[in-house]
């Protein structure tokens, strides 16, 4: 039997073991939207890349390099409730 390479699971680095299914929240609106979650994930690349989807609006789809969620001025793991730096101003 031949299998193209299309047909085979992606192998799944250690380190992203857990990023499919994630909920993450931006610190910042993102796209207009806080809360996001990774639908699809793509190990292929030299960069894994993530496919969030908005909560709140399922049509805001975005695909950013994985290892981006791991910076914490930008994003925080889980659904969380985030004053912005605009109201904590005031």
């Amino acid at each position: 039997m031949n299998l193209s390479n299309d047909c085979l699971p992606q192998k799944i680095p250690a380190k992203y073991k857990f990023l499919l299914g994630s909920k993450w929240t931006s610190i910042e609106p993102f796209m207009g939207w806080k809360h996001f979650q990774v639908i699809e994930a793509n190990y292929e690349t030299k960069t894994a890349k993530a496919l969030i989807q908005s909560v709140c609006n399922s049509s805001v789809n975005v695909w950013i390099e994985a290892d981006s969620l791991k910076d914490k001025s930008k994003w925080q793991a889980g659904w969380k409730r985030i004053m912005s730096s605009k109201k904590a101003e005031m």
